[in-house]
């Protein structure tokens, strides 16, 4: 009975100290080691330290932009139809708060509308077309606070694309529950905003790609070609890279 109660006791003892070493790590540790995940392209370990710095602190705009952000990303890359819509919804929930805490960061508007943005993704025609008016909305926003914005411009370069090649069902929801789509769309706009990206973070992949996209839409396909090559040339930074990079080789093996 002695033995027992003593492996009883040295269990506990194991158990609570577990307990105090998880509780022992701070909102500031965890964000840290959040951050650091994140730089070594380990988004989805970093997203989690982020939620767990959140569950500490719902109040902090950082842990709630992280988390809004790195959802958007995470979530994209998910194929499971439903585990993607938590992932969306979370990063809307989270961008909702951020902004709500501090209704003058660029950066809570560039989640907000990125948000919106994977949202339309997973909704219908007339869902995704109401919510154009948010993302032209927030991305403006974003830019206006802070017009060195990377992330804002893309999106705008991403909105005038993706306006200006509707299908034909929603340009009919468009004109039906919105009385036509937001104005001023164009591929032409979209190259504009696409170079702007570019130009404050020249190292970034995705820029490049899209802005290649639009050349091609626009018919100028030297610069198309001038585009993917940068992109080709870059390192790979995140997740996502190396797939942006063989769509951008594909790309370029047709255009040459």
């Amino acid at each position: 009975m002695g033995a027992k109660l003593k492996i009883s006791a040295l269990m506990i003892a194991v158990l609570c100290l577990s307990v105090i070493s998880v509780q022992s790590q701070s909102f500031a540790e965890l964000m840290s080691q959040g951050e650091l995940l994140e730089k070594n392209m380990k988004e989805t370990q970093a997203l989690f330290k982020y939620k767990q710095a959140l569950k500490m602190n719902p109040e902090s705009f950082k842990a709630n932009y992280k988390v809004s952000w790195l959802s958007s990303r995470v979530g994209f890359r998910v194929t499971d139809m439903s585990k993607k819509r938590e992932y969306f919804e979370t990063s809307k929930s989270t961008a909702d708060k951020a902004l709500a805490l501090n209704k003058n960061s660029a950066d809570a508007y560039f989640v907000k509308a990125l948000a919106a943005g994977r949202m339309a993704q997973i909704s219908g025609a007339k869902q995704r077309v109401a919510m154009l008016k948010d993302i032209k909305f927030n991305s403006e926003k974003c830019v206006t606070l802070d017009p060195k914005h990377a992330g804002g411009y893309h999106l705008l370069g991403r909105l005038n694309y993706r306006v200006s090649n509707l299908s034909a069902a929603e340009k009919t929801a468009a004109n039906l529950i919105l009385g036509g789509v937001p104005k001023g769309m164009s591929n032409e706009n979209a190259v504009k905003f696409f170079e702007k990206s570019c130009s404050i973070r020249p190292d970034y992949i995705l820029y490049w790609k899209d802005l290649a996209l639009a050349y091609v839409k626009v018919k100028n396909k030297p610069k198309a070609i001038a585009a993917l090559k940068k992109a080709l040339s870059l390192p790979v930074k995140t997740e996502d890279d190396p797939g942006y990079k063989l769509s951008c080789k594909s790309m370029l093996n047709k255009l040459q």
